[in-house]
């Protein structure tokens, strides 16, 4: 299983996007099975990609989208073709929305906040093949954004 956390810093009276990536350091295959998002009360959508940089271009799949306001279970990926590679980078967003007078930021307890990605994969041949290194990553959070980490051609 990969997870992939984002640092939510959710300010009053606003929409905004919490946004994270990790990159594939391994020589591995990975196959995307299932995906679980998760976030507390202000989480609206949050949706995950399998992006691949050629000739400096990013191509961007969707691994899944869904709000996590929905039942909290693992959901099959919108592409079961689509896999990860060395150097493939998992981009997510979590869009937010904060009605309240107060900012809200990270944590565990359910008024704070969370921008989190659970995915199961799998491999072909044995234990060998699963990542051997870190399956978890966490990514600053605002004022970071999908093009200030980098990423380019980002689907609207």
């Amino acid at each position: 299983m990969i997870s992939v956390s984002v640092n939510t810093r959710v300010p009053s009276f606003s929409k905004s996007f919490q946004d994270g990536g990790c990159r594939i350091g391994e020589d591995k295959v990975l196959h995307p099975l299932a995906y679980l998002v998760h976030t507390h009360s202000h989480g609206q959508m949050v949706t995950a990609w399998r992006v691949r940089r050629q000739s400096g271009v990013d191509n961007w799949t969707l691994i899944g989208k869904r709000s996590p306001q929905l039942d909290q279970s693992f959901y099959p990926v919108e592409n079961p073709d689509a896999v990860l590679k060395l150097n493939d980078t998992i981009a997510l967003r979590c869009v937010m929305l904060n009605l309240s007078n107060r900012n809200v930021n990270q944590g565990l307890a359910s008024y704070n906040e969370m921008c989190d990605l659970y995915m199961m994969y799998w491999v072909q041949g044995n234990y060998t093949q699963l990542l051997q290194r870190e399956s978890a990553c966490y990514s600053s959070g605002p004022p970071a954004s999908l093009t200030s980490l980098g990423f380019n051609n980002i689907p609207v």
